[in-house]
């Protein structure tokens, strides 16, 4: 048996066991990641906006200056593995889009404003208030909109194109916009993950903003080589930020027979270590740990293609009206419910 050599240590052999299952769970849990994108005309740029997506396989999309020609009937062909939040501009240049991807589970926010698109997403238990922001140049900044966002939930995500100028996020002048932004996030401990980019083409501003309460330095912020529009994509990663990938969830099988075997193998090299240990609170945690990599090292995983409900639907109907039926006999009390329920 090569993996129970005696020049092993011990606890380099555990390690070594219990990384296989390390290892399955990277492949079943990634990070929330987001391409954030002015892209000038929705009908223009939808080719290379699926070259973006196709590459990076962001979870959330953040379009600004879709056009008022692009309807959402349109993108939801385009984009199929997408759930669509559109929100109307001002003008036919305004107009954004938040989408969100069906491995999330998200509740729409109905923000009723122009150039605002908003949802609440609930990952892992926990809610974070996502949405994509469209300031034109000549409006005024809606905070009073972006402060409404920040009671529905703790955690913040902002993407947009605010047309504020501020020295604080690598621009050469100051607007009033920018002042007023910048006293905003102040005031709510919220934080710009890109303030040292240059995100549009036709001057060296940064108007393109990346906003979370998120901690700095697990936000990772890169601008994307692609120029059709006149403002850079924004591919975003949050690291803190975990979910489960449905497409890669896998079903462990442990070989209970192999397990046994291997422990009558190696009894008698276990007999001769824990007679060495005098403290019986090691030897219960030494054989404790052992076991725990016994079973991983003897547990495969595959990959599961469908996820299929454990019953099947007739009998999660007949469920549904039982407790219906529970329900209303509980409120009612009558003999005639009762004999349903029976």
């Amino acid at each position: 048996m090569p993996a129970w050599l005696p020049t092993v240590p011990r606890p380099q052999l555990f390690e070594r066991w219990n990384n296989s299952y390390k290892n399955i769970q990277e492949l079943t849990n990634k990070s929330l990641t987001a391409i954030h994108y002015n892209i000038r005309y929705f009908l223009s740029n939808q080719l290379e906006l699926l070259q973006i997506i196709n590459h990076h396989q962001p979870t959330i999309i953040s379009l600004n200056e879709l056009g008022s020609s692009t309807n959402i009937q349109l993108i939801e062909q385009l984009l199929p593995q997408y759930q669509i939040i559109k929100a109307a501009g001002e003008n036919r240049h305004g107009g954004v889009v938040l989408a969100i991807h069906k491995e999330i589970t998200y509740i729409p926010i109905d923000i009723n404003k122009p150039n605002i698109a908003a949802a609440i997403l609930i990952i892992n238990k926990s809610l974070y208030t996502v949405a994509s922001i469209y300031s034109p140049p000549k409006a005024s900044l809606p905070l009073e909109t972006m402060s409404l966002l920040l009671k529905y939930a703790k955690n913040i995500l902002l993407f947009g194109d605010f047309n504020a100028k501020h020295t604080s996020w690598r621009c050469s002048t100051i607007n009033s916009k920018g002042a007023q932004l910048e006293n905003w996030l102040n005031t709510n401990k919220l934080l710009i993950h890109n303030s040292n980019m240059r995100t549009s083409l036709r001057s060296s501003t940064n108007i393109d903003l990346i906003i979370s309460n998120d901690q700095p330095g697990s936000v990772d912020c890169s601008l994307l080589p692609y120029n059709c529009s006149d403002h850079f994509p924004i591919f975003i990663e949050f690291s803190n930020i975990l979910f489960t990938n449905k497409q890669n969830q896998t079903i462990p099988k442990t070989y209970w027979n192999v397990f046994r075997v291997i422990l009558e193998v190696i009894y008698e090299h276990l007999e001769e270590i824990y007679h060495e240990i005098q403290d019986e609170t090691q030897i219960f945690s030494h054989f404790q740990y052992l076991l725990q990599a016994l079973k991983t090292r003897v547990t495969i995983f595959n990959a599961n293609k469908s996820i299929r409900p454990t019953l099947p639907p007739s009998i999660r109907i007949l469920l549904k009206y039982k407790h219906y039926l529970q329900n209303r006999y509980r409120k009612t009390k009558l003999e005639h419910d009762r004999l349903n329920l029976r």
